[in-house]
């Protein structure tokens, strides 16, 4: 009797796992696109440039946008890490475009997220007509359910500017 009892919740068990495994597989975060912009001619100086990190969310989730502080630590603003030469350098902060601002009961503060579509764009300053670079966005994206979880974007440029 015992055994088929702890048969039983194994199956069960099993089941389970594998339908949590398949439902986080099938939703791999946001989908984006990387494009280097440059701001202007070439001088002297270097070059100015701008990374447009522009993404698609699944329907009913949002993703948690920059430039918001929350005193209780709140949820996790989306970041970036830049590998570069020395030639290139990151300008300001990461910005967020054209993101909804609201008040959030659980945090308690005012937080910036995106629906649907979300724009992020960091400056960078290059001192030479070419730039190499590499970089990762980490973001949190909930669900309607709730539940929040960290993805990961990497993008990379090795491209000539004018």
């Amino acid at each position: 009797m015992q055994r088929t009892a702890t048969i039983r919740f194994v199956f069960f068990l099993i089941i389970f796992v594998s339908a949590s495994i398949i439902s986080l597989a099938q939703n791999n975060g946001a989908k984006w696109t990387a494009k280097l912009e440059q701001t202007g001619k070439c001088d002297s100086s270097g070059c100015e440039v701008k990374i447009i990190l522009s993404g698609e969310i699944p329907a009913e989730h949002h993703v948690y946008a920059t430039g918001y502080v929350c005193e209780n630590g709140g949820p996790l603003p989306a970041q970036i890490s830049m590998k570069a030469d020395s030639t290139v350098q990151v300008s300001g902060d990461l910005i967020s475009e054209n993101y909804t601002e609201a008040y959030d009961d659980i945090f308690e503060c005012t937080i910036r997220e995106f629906h649907e579509k979300g724009t992020f764009v960091q400056k960078l300053h290059t001192t030479g007509n070419h730039i190499k670079c590499k970089g990762k966005l980490s973001y949190q994206m909930c669900f309607p359910d709730g539940r929040c979880v960290l993805y990961e974007y990497e993008f990379a440029f090795d491209q000539k500017l004018q």
